[in-house]
This record gives C-alpha cells, structure tokens and sequence, in this order.
C-alpha cells in the first residue's frame, strides 16, 4: 500500500536525519546546557524512530496494545521539548530536579498504560500531552517577548541573541503533535508519514537557529518572575540637562552607534551612569528602547552616505556595513520604520 510504504520511507528519513544531527551536535553539547538538552532531544527522537521500525513486523501496527503504548512513549516528547525550550530561554534553568518533575506526569502514563492496557489511561495521556503543550506555548510566548524585551534594551543589534525563533519552533511542533494525534485517533498511515516529514523540516529550522544563537544571561527571566520592576539609581551629582547633553555628544559626536556590538553597558560607560538609569531614561522619557535609538542614528548616519559625494560607489550593503548595522535585513526594517521608505526606493530619490 502506497501511505503505508511512504510512513516506512519518511520513517527511515527521519531516523538518519536526527541520527546526523547527533553527530553534528555531539562535539557541542557541553558548550552550554542548551546544547547538552538539544542533543539529549536529538538522541530521544533517534530512539522514537528506532522504536518505530517495530511496525515494520506483519501484523505490529493493527496490534492496538502495541500502537497505542508505542503513541503513549511518542508523548514523553513534549515535555522533554519543552525542557529544551526553557533552557533556551532561560540559561541554567534546567536542573536534573525540574527535568524530572517536567517528565514524570507522561512517563507516569506510559507505565499505567503498559501495565493495564486501559483505552482510558492512554485517552488521558493524549488530553495531558495537548493541555501540557498548550501550556508550554503560552509561556514560551510570553518569556521569549520578555527576553526579546530585554535584549532591544541592552543591545543595539539582535542577530544571533534573539528568541523569536523559539515562538515559531514551539507553535510547529506542537502543532505537528495535535495534528499527528488526530490522525493517528483511529490509526492510519497518513498522520505517521506527515508527522515524520513535518519533524524533519522542524528540526532543521530549530537546530539551525540553535547553532546560530548566542546564550545571553537575562537577570531576570518570565519564567521566574515577569512582574519584578527594579527601582532606578540615580548617579549622584546626576541632574537630566547634563546627562542629555553627555548622551548626545557620545552619539554624534563620537557616533558610539557605529559600533555594529554596541551594548546598553558600553554607551552607559560613555556617558558616564549606569545602564539601569540609561535605559530608565530611552524608556520613560524618550519612549524608545536602546535597539531603537541606536539604530535611528545608524539610519540618519546611513542617510548622509546615501546623499553623499561617494554614495554612487557604495553598495547598499556597503552604506549597511558602515552605518553600523550587522545585516541587510535589519538594516532594511530599521530604515524603512525610521524614514518610511525601504533604502533601495529611498537612494532612487536622492
């Protein structure tokens, strides 16, 4: 039969695609504990696909204790993904303690399973792994804004440090699940091989965003604590007239913006504070964050290339790289929200 001899083919596939990235992974995993838990997660979902090749035995797949056990241990991968994703979000979140406690409820279910066999047990470790992984979402949404809050505050540029690809790796693969377990409600072929085409592309976007993201330490992370405000220290001797001038003289004077790894921390070392009263300041009376105002004098700065006697020998990428910015596409947002035209249509006019 055609979708069951694909569900065969899509399952060899995927087991040799995480088995590469085992090995690919492997010589990192003690770079951070991200890295240990993503491998952890690629070595789990090569036993998912080892465990599979029992369908391949006549008769296995419409043996019902035997496809719903092996569904019920397909489950224990939600909450060991959500592992990954509060690490990420999170460094050093993860503790042996919270790992196992994350685990036990679906690993709670497989052995009640395996030991009665009972439709309703395996019915209810369906209903935990969806409301668990709906749960999961929610606050993987909210702690990847705090973080992305966070890192627009602190740091003038966000390739590499951002987590927004945590909010799309976390709908598509829960996503994948829901659909794969309404698939599978009454056993076909079909919700399998989707399933496992669907984890093959996934897990490409995950681990290469993985390989590409820098761990950055947020103090204070949503999955402790997202409603802390900290009180602001004012310099002594500080008043807001001084400290304005002081701000715009490092900016367009000694244009610290041209530094494409600017941090909160060096321009408030420029000035003269401390971060916290600097980003008080961008955010409570400029209205802006330290990303922002950066990146709108790289614009500006941009801008003045682009009407320059030498802008017809600068590429745009060119005018990008000099104006501080670390990639075309930021480069390309940036301009468009400050000045209201893309560059391109922008050095057309000029």
């Amino acid at each position: 039969m055609f979708v069951e001899n694909l569900a065969h083919f899509a399952n060899g596939a995927a087991l040799m695609f995480f088995l590469s990235l085992c090995f690919r992974i492997y010589p990192l995993r003690k770079s951070n504990r991200m890295m240990g838990m993503l491998f952890f997660s690629m070595a789990f979902m090569v036993f998912l696909e080892v465990k599979d090749m029992v369908y391949l035995v006549d008769g296995m797949w419409y043996n019902r204790y035997i496809s719903r056990l092996c569904m019920c241990v397909d489950m224990v991968y939600v909450p060991i993904i959500s592992v990954f994703l509060f690490e990420t979000l999170s460094p050093g979140w993860r503790t042996w303690l919270k790992s196992a406690l994350m685990l036990s409820g679906q690993v709670l279910f497989v052995l009640l399973f395996a030991i009665t066999g009972s439709e309703i047990v395996f019915r209810l470790s369906m209903l935990y792994a969806v409301i668990f992984g709906i749960v999961v979402v929610a606050v993987v949404f909210m702690a990847s804004s705090s973080h992305d809050n966070y890192i627009r505050n602190n740091f003038s540029y966000t390739e590499g440090i951002s987590v927004r690809w945590t909010r799309i790796a976390s709908v598509a693969l829960f996503m994948s699940l829901f659909v794969w377990t309404f698939f599978l409600w009454e056993d076909n072929w079909l919700g399998d091989a989707c399933y496992y085409i669907v984890s093959i592309l996934t897990w490409a976007y995950i681990s290469t965003c993985s390989l590409k993201y820098k761990v950055i330490e947020v103090p204070q992370t949503i999955l402790l604590n997202f409603m802390e405000k900290k009180s602001v220290e004012t310099p002594q001797n500080e008043n807001q007239v001084s400290f304005e001038n002081k701000l715009k003289r490092c900016m367009e004077e000694e244009q610290l913006f041209l530094n494409p790894k600017l941090t909160l921390q060096d321009a408030a070392q420029a000035v003269g504070t401390n971060r916290t009263y600097l980003s008080d300041y961008l955010n409570n009376t400029l209205g802006t964050t330290f990303y922002e105002y950066v990146n709108t004098y790289r614009v500006k700065y941009a801008c003045g290339l682009l009407t320059s006697a030498d802008a017809s020998k600068l590429t745009l990428a060119d005018v990008a790289e000099n104006s501080g910015f670390n990639s075309m596409s930021t480069f390309n947002r940036a301009f468009l929200k400050v000045t209201g035209k893309t560059p391109t249509s922008y050095n057309k006019i000029v």
